[in-house]
This record gives structure tokens, C-alpha cells and sequence, in this order.
């Protein structure tokens, strides 16, 4: 049995994966340097269920003991304020 390399199918699956790491690498290093400048919570509430209101939502989110405002994304914790 004989193999048949086709290297233009190589070439390009290499160089898609290539693409792909390089925008995923850029993608990570422009999230860690946005910061954090205000808390915006909006709810839409379509069907009127007033379960929580924007007011409970800050207060859970002030809550948690993190500076969050003047922070990169990088460094909050999510998983610690959604568990409050």
C-alpha cells in the first residue's frame, strides 16, 4: 500500500491552524488589558417578572469584596460573585 501525500492539503490545514492560534493568542492579550470602568446592569424583563431588579444585582455584585471598577478583566473573579 502506498501513500499519497497531497501537500497543498497539508500546507493549508497547516497554515488555517496557524491562523487560528495566532487570532486566538491576540484575542487573549487585548482582553487582559481592558479594565473595567463602570458597573452597567440592564435586565430585560419581557414578560414582567420582577424576580430581581438592576438595584439587587449591584448590591450582590458591591457585595463580594472585589474592587471591580479601575480592574482588568483578567484579574476579577466572575465564578466568586455569581456564587454570592
Amino acid at each position: 500500500m502506498k501513500w499519497k501525500l497531497n501537500i497543498r492539503t497539508e500546507v493549508k490545514v497547516v497554515t488555517a491552524l496557524l491562523a487560528i492560534s495566532c487570532l486566538i493568542a491576540f484575542s487573549e492579550r487585548k482582553r487582559s488589558t481592558v479594565v473595567c470602568k463602570d458597573i452597567v446592569i440592564e435586565l430585560d424583563n419581557a414578560s414582567e417578572n420582577h424576580f430581581m431588579d438592576e438595584a439587587d444585582v449591584l448590591r450582590l455584585v458591591e457585595s463580594s469584596n472585589q474592587s471591580i471598577k479601575g480592574t482588568s478583566l483578567d484579574r476579577i473573579d466572575f465564578r466568586t460573585i455569581e456564587k454570592n
